[in-house]
């Protein structure tokens, strides 16, 4: 897997939305990104179906990574199993390279031990190459990983979000299992742009509903990101670098990451974020960004 990923979720939901999303994943691939992700949850499944269709006949067809969510029993064993082959119907794959538990069940839901032995099934199926979790506790992929090796986790990083999680990062590291960081921009706000309300709304019509909304933009947190974002565009302008390279190449400075997933579906964004992949921050560069981390709405 290359170190960007290109984030599905952007893609869309609809058939219309099949051609740019083609466009999307045809310039990643270009621009050495070979990985989309995606999940079942996405736009009701339909980001998935959009997914298939766009990367049917490619000449070479990306790596997909797929998640399961654990709505109404699900992480059940066969509802699991069902769960796994519907993902590859809708993308038109045998298998998937990557399948996640989205997000924990319900403390009273599904046993974590049941649902991780079903995803260690679907690799001794064929079905499935890689397994991991999405969202999850340090001890809780501790608990999987003693079962069966956790190949991969995903959850959030950035300058100013999910900043909690390097420590499970660093678990991560150091037992082996690759990290894949999704959100490095920070939904956006650290991608250059005006970091205002109104701008914010030109992207999320709804703003108010998104649960990065009270972390990142409610007032008196909303001018603290925008402090590190103004602090990132004075590093990224030293550095003669767009400010998203500069934020998630600070991401993948981090010894314990491996990946970092950047979604849009704009080709010329989708290879201005796979460079980031070449870029290498120098140590004053890190230790600039370091210093804005205090700044941001985290340590309000």
């Amino acid at each position: 897997m290359s170190r960007i990923g290109l984030g599905g979720y952007e893609l869309g939901g609809l058939a219309a939305d099949v051609p740019s999303a083609r466009a999307a994943i045809e310039a990643a691939l270009a621009s050495g990104t070979n990985w989309v992700d995606t999940a079942e949850g996405y736009h009701d499944t339909a980001n998935e179906t959009v997914i298939g269709e766009a990367i049917r006949d490619l000449p070479e067809r990306p790596l997909i990574s797929s998640k399961a969510d654990p709505e109404a029993g699900a992480f059940r064993r066969q509802q699991l199993h069902a769960a796994c082959r519907a993902s590859l119907r809708r993308l038109g794959v045998d298998h998937l390279d990557v399948y996640l538990l989205h997000w924990p069940d319900e403390p009273d839901g599904v046993p974590l031990a049941e649902t991780w032995g079903a995803m260690g099934e679907l690799v001794d199926d064929g079905l499935v190459r890689a397994i991991g979790l999405s969202n999850f506790t340090v001890d809780e992929i501790a608990a999987c990983h003693a079962a069966r090796p956790v190949d991969v986790v995903q959850d959030g990083l950035s300058l100013i979000d999910h900043l909690g999680n390097r420590e499970a990062f660093a678990w991560c590291a150091e037992n082996g299992i690759a990290v894949l960081v999704y959100e490095p921009l920070a939904s956006g706000l650290l991608s250059g742009r005006p970091v205002t309300i109104q701008e914010l709304r030109r992207t999320w019509a709804d703003l108010e509903e998104w649960t990065f909304y009270d972390r990142l933009c409610a007032p008196g947190k909303l001018e603290r990101s925008a402090e590190v974002a103004s602090g990132v565009g004075r590093v990224a302008a030293r550095l003669e670098l767009p400010p998203a390279q500069v934020a998630v190449a600070w991401v993948l400075s981090r010894r314990e990451v491996t990946a970092a997933i950047c979604g849009s579906r704009n080709p010329a964004h989708v290879t201005q974020n796979s460079a980031v992949a070449e870029v290498r921050l120098d140590a004053e560069a890190i230790a600039e960004l370091d210093a804005l981390v205090p700044l941001g709405p985290a340590f309000a």
